[in-house]
């Protein structure tokens, strides 16, 4: 019979599976990680605790490794293993950061997050100056607008990531990638709060459950602000 670690573990790892690290918020990729590293303790508790300390999962892999054994009583494996995450990424490129400079670079990008997702997520690309990828993060699971918070928690991830440019997607669980009113809406109000904190919303794509994509800015309505 499965240990509840190991069936919490299962249904996590058939998760990422289906869905990619899109489906899994900061605290879930922490529980993955540790509970293969780390698979006679509480993943799901040390995960949680691990992101309540250091906010984010950029602040838990920049932690100083004695404090991660004294406070959280992560062995050598599992340390190693999430400091190994930067250096991976960046083998995995090539030494080189992701670029995306087109609206169907973008597109193509977040299909691949998307695509087939069972409940709508709102997904956030933070981009310096050249365009290339600094990081990504899940801002919001569920409709877009049942999320009130959607807007100060996208702004905070710009702030920590030091982003210049923020490119958004979302999903829609049916066939039709089409904006709606609520979509347009959203998008001005990320917008201007972006422009408020210096940073600058280039697009917001939807994708469908079949993979089709919409640009709101190749539809006209992510236009420049006025100042």
């Amino acid at each position: 019979m499965k240990s509840v670690n190991e069936a919490r573990r299962e249904r996590i790892t058939e998760k990422f599976i289906s869905e990619g690290f899109a489906g899994l918020d900061g605290a879930q990729t922490l529980e993955i990680l540790l509970s293969y590293a780390m698979p006679g303790v509480s993943s799901a508790q040390t995960s949680t605790a691990l992101m309540k300390r250091f906010k984010n999962l950029y602040g838990v892999v920049c932690a100083d490794a004695d404090t991660l054994k004294r406070d959280f009583f992560l062995d050598d494996g599992a340390i190693a293993l999430i400091k190994l995450l930067p250096s991976l990424t960046m083998r995995y490129t090539g030494g080189k950061r992701k670029r995306i400079s087109s609206i169907q670079e973008a597109s193509d990008f977040f299909c691949t997050q998307l695509r087939g997702a069972r409940r709508e997520k709102l997904l956030a690309c933070f981009l310096n100056n050249r365009l290339e990828v600094i990081s990504c993060e899940k801002i919001s699971e569920g409709s877009i607008t049942s999320t009130t918070a959607s807007s100060r928690d996208l702004v905070e991830a710009t702030m920590r990531a030091k982003g210049k440019f923020v490119m958004i997607a979302h999903n829609h669980v049916d066939r039709d990638p089409s904006p709606s009113s609520d979509d347009i809406s959203v998008t001005r109000v990320i917008r201007r709060a972006l422009y408020d904190v210096g940073a600058e919303l280039l697009d917001h794509i939807i994708v469908s459950n079949t993979g089709k994509t919409c640009s709101l800015k190749k539809e006209g309505y992510i236009p420049f602000l006025e100042t």
